[in-house]
């Protein structure tokens, strides 16, 4: 039994340090790589630092005495992950300050990362269809896909950058598109798209779409970082109401997306609705919440929904957003994006 009680505790001991030490890790205002990806995988340390502390608690006796101050800083670092995920179970107020004299305009998006290799093309067009969404945004389109959706059967107005790669991307409206058309933000970054939605009754908007490089080795952080800086650069310096949907490659504990938010003064659709994991459809132990959906100006979203996965590597999201007037909202925090 000693032995046992003994070996339990040298694991523990190890285990608790290298979560306190990747969460510590988390805390310092660096930008590298390895502590960006170290920080999306904050939602498991929260997960560790809970269950460590509830083993302490029930052995109380055996384990306090030796996991006193370790069980401080337990509570302090889920505390401070608690606090990133507030927002998803508890959003800020929205208060429509003026009663609508009309029924307010209702917009639905679609959003979906298709996954280029993925075969199950038919599967996918049906799902598409059945939502018969306002706004469907797309990623990882190919000419392949492009063909399969034809998406001109139900969207008279489209902008497509088709790629062989993972970067191709689509934009579809039943409302007309300005002519002006963003494809590119600069040299080392994937392509995007920003246009204008003229929603009629609905007013006029800007949508944003792109798909951030994986910041899997120091290269491809140089261009993430790019990435997320340019289209933060252009939201920053725009007065416009948007509408954002992307694949970050970035979770809600990284420095992009906070900085996202923050000085582009925007919220996360899924605010309210909990954290809904969005990408690793395939594993449901290790998920990731990667692809967003934010905006700005005089919309409520009324419904936030993870479609079936269809065979892709990440969950479609289903928005349903209201048009308001007088909308107060409780702004994020604005927060840091230099270098």
């Amino acid at each position: 039994m000693r032995t046992l009680v003994s070996s339990t505790l040298r694991l523990l001991r190890v285990l608790t340090f290298g979560s306190i030490l990747c969460s510590a890790l988390n805390l310092l205002p660096l930008r590298f790589w390895l502590i960006e990806l170290n920080r999306a995988f904050s939602l498991y340390y929260l997960f560790f630092h809970l269950c460590a502390l509830l083993l302490v608690m029930l052995m109380g006796r055996i384990f306090l005495p030796r996991f006193g101050i370790t069980s401080l800083l337990l509570a302090g670092l889920s505390l401070y992950y608690a606090a990133a995920l507030r927002p998803f179970y508890f959003a800020p107020s929205r208060v429509d300050q003026n009663t609508p004299a009309e029924e307010p305009f209702r917009l639905k998006l679609l959003y979906a990362n298709l996954l280029r290799e993925n075969p199950h093309k038919t599967a996918f067009k049906e799902l598409i269809a059945a939502q018969q969404a306002d706004l469907v945004m797309l990623l990882e389109l190919t000419p392949e896909w492009s063909k399969s959706l034809a998406m001109e059967e139900y969207y008279p107005f489209r902008h497509e950058i088709l790629s062989a790669g993972y970067f191709g991307l689509g934009l579809y409206s039943k409302f007309p598109l300005g002519e002006k058309i963003v494809e590119n933000l600069g040299d080392f970054t994937p392509p995007v798209i920003i246009a204008e939605v003229d929603a009629g009754r609905g007013g006029v908007f800007e949508v944003v779409l792109f798909h951030a490089w994986p910041p899997l080795s120091a290269g491809a952080w140089d261009g993430h970082f790019a990435t997320h800086r340019r289209v933060l650069m252009h939201v920053k310096h725009s007065a416009k109401e948007l509408i954002m949907a992307a694949d970050f490659n970035a979770t809600p504990f990284a420095s992009v997306y906070r900085a996202m938010l923050g000085h582009g003064r925007l919220q996360n659709a899924m605010h309210g609705f909990g954290l809904l994991r969005t990408w690793q459809a395939q594993y449901w132990y290790l998920r990731f919440t990667i692809d967003h959906v934010l905006y700005r100006g005089n919309f409520v979203v009324d419904s936030f929904e993870r479609l079936p996965a269809t065979g892709s590597d990440h969950f479609p999201l289903l928005v349903q957003f209201r048009r308001t007037q007088g909308l107060a909202v409780e702004a994020d925090e604005e927060l840091p994006f230099e270098r």
